[in-house]
This record gives structure tokens, sequence and C-alpha cells, in this order.
């Protein structure tokens, strides 16, 4: 638990870093992004990279969704 592990930065968009190894924050695609989202592979996503990323993190994450419409009784 206490050791350095990767991780994701909160920045727009999500950078991932690898603390440690002086390599810089690396950009996530918006295809990373939906992954990481839940959002499944072959999900349609806006050819522009700008609104891709602002309607990903605008979003609901699938999983979510499904769980919170299920004790509805949906």
């Amino acid at each position: 638990v206490d050791a350095i592990a990767p991780c994701i930065t909160a920045r727009h968009p999500l950078r991932w870093a690898t603390p440690g190894t002086n390599t810089p924050l690396r950009r996530m695609s918006p295809r990373e992004t939906a992954l990481l989202q839940s959002f499944p592979a072959g999900y349609a996503l806006d050819a522009q990279v700008q609104r891709a990323n602002r309607g990903i993190g605008n979003a609901m994450p699938p999983f979510i969704m499904r769980r919170a419409l299920e004790e509805l009784g949906h």
C-alpha cells in the first residue's frame, strides 16, 4: 500500500503518471478514457478529441448506470 505505483492524474484530459521513473506524464486517448469509464470497446466516440473527452467526462459510466437502473427495477 505504501509503494509508489502508476496512477491517473486528474488533469483535463486525463494523464498517466509513472512515479519514480522520470518519464513525462502521458496523455490518455479518448478510447483509453472510455475504457477506464467502463464503456464497451466498440462504443462510438466523437471524431474530434476535445468533444470525445468532454462527452466521456460528462457521462455516467455504463456500469454505474446499469446498477442504478437495476436498483430502480428497470
